[in-house]
């Protein structure tokens, strides 16, 4: 056989070794991170940049505000004129003209980033009646008082809901009465493990909170990574993203559907993240992963095949394993770091996507009327979308600055409403 020989046998040995070690990472019970992996979905493929999707580049020349002194306005909400953001320090800040006035932090000191589950993490934002409502990923459904800055906690994440503690609250939309429909993103894992929940099976849900009992209901169930929320003006039915999936279902509130849901737009080319109102009884969608024929998504892919998701988790879920046990033995920020860093969703989103932003506008009945796109890299991961005061503002969870064009440039002059609060 000679040297030939010898690099087969090198390398039947160690295909037969890797071969080993993969089937004890797959099989072996116990191994964290603890989720389930048995769907196998094959995902329809997005709608063609055609048509009200065309590209453009509308969002190419939007103003940059605030860059390097703010981290991560996930999303927006206003009072009495004022624009409101939440950070991922978590901090709750009012933006005036150029400044940045902290109003609130939705958890504790902390020392850095890799604490964001000491720090907070406020996502979804809501006034009503002059109080804040806030989804803080880490510690739940919260009302504020800014001007004080005094927090009621609403609903704990220790409060077990139809047997399951809420891992990750995310999105928030208030009614006229005072109720609150929530999102749980995952009831496996926290936000700073989000990255398990989009490879695991779905466990997350769309929650109402009845503001007069204190009672939260379950409406939707196993919502893969359950996002951004908003109630129709008419409060007929309420929407959720369902990022993974690149669709939006919606549950009946009222009428003779009531009490069930359907989707209400698929095929999305990206993954939906937080929906608002456009002011004309229609809404703002935020694709904070763009997604087409030239860009697929990986985790969208992955959906077809249980064990390589298991696999990867799993891997994943060891190496941060390494990383606690270090951090156990010789407590320092660089295994803190890696603990916090290997189950993230960001550095995945950075690696994969491509260079186009978009923003779509959408009907009540589910028609996309319009699209916004970017396609300079000025911005991107952008997770909202918001009109106030003659501008379109967008946020974004990973980036360091506000975005905003003015709605006459964009051509959505119409949708101005200065007299929203």
């Amino acid at each position: 056989m000679g040297f030939i020989g010898g690099i087969l046998k090198f390398l039947v040995n160690r295909l037969l070794e890797l071969s080993i070690v993969v089937v004890i990472i797959l099989f072996i019970p116990n191994l964290p991170p603890y989720s389930q992996f048995t769907k196998s979905v094959k995902l329809p493929p997005p709608h063609p940049l055609k048509g009200s999707l065309s590209l453009n580049q509308k969002l190419n020349n939007v103003e940059i505000k605030y860059q390097g002194r703010l981290s991560g306005p996930e999303s927006f909400s206003e009072y009495d004129g004022e624009l409101y953001t939440g950070l991922n320090s978590g901090d709750i800040v009012k933006l005036t003209g150029n400044h940045i006035s902290p109003i609130a932090k939705t958890g504790k000191p902390c020392k850095a980033q890799y604490e964001e589950r000491i720090c907070g993490r406020p996502l979804g934002l809501k006034f009503h009646k002059g109080l804040l409502y806030v989804a803080d990923a880490y510690y739940g459904i919260l009302s504020i008082n800014i001007n004080n800055g005094k927090k009621k906690v609403l609903v704990s994440p220790h409060q077990i809901i139809d047997g399951k503690q809420s891992k990750w609250f995310n999105g928030i939309a208030v009614a006229k009465n005072g109720d609150i429909f929530w999102t749980d993103s995952s009831s496996t894992f926290h936000l700073e493990n989000g990255l398990f929940e989009l490879l695991s099976d779905p466990s997350g849900r769309l929650v109402h909170y009845d503001a007069k009992t204190k009672m939260n209901t379950v409406l939707i169930d196993q919502i893969h990574a359950a996002n951004g929320v908003a109630l129709s003006d008419d409060e007929e039915f309420v929407l959720v993203s369902e990022s993974v999936t690149g669709r939006i279902l919606r549950y009946y509130l009222k009428g003779s559907f009531k009490g069930t849901y359907d989707v209400f737009i698929d095929r999305l080319p990206g993954l939906p993240d937080n929906i608002n109102s456009d002011n004309a009884g229609g809404f703002l969608v935020a694709l904070v992963t763009p997604i087409d024929d030239e860009h697929p998504n990986i985790v969208q892919i992955l959906q077809q095949f249980p064990l390589a998701r298991k696999f990867i988790v799993r891997m994943l879920g060891i190496t941060q394993w390494i990383f606690e046990q270090i951090n156990k033995i010789y407590p320092n920020d660089m295994a803190k770091m890696g603990v916090y860093t290997v189950g993230r969703i960001a550095p995945l989103t950075q690696l994969v996507e491509s260079s186009r932003v978009t923003i779509l506008r959408i009907s009540k009945d589910g028609v996309i009327l319009d699209s916004l796109h970017a396609t300079n890299k000025k911005i991107r991961a952008i997770s909202e979308a918001y009109i106030f005061k003659k501008y379109l503002y967008l946020g974004s969870s990973q980036e360091d600055y506000v975005a905003r064009i003015s709605l006459a440039e964009i051509g959505w002059k119409h949708l101005d409403d200065s007299k929203k609060n």
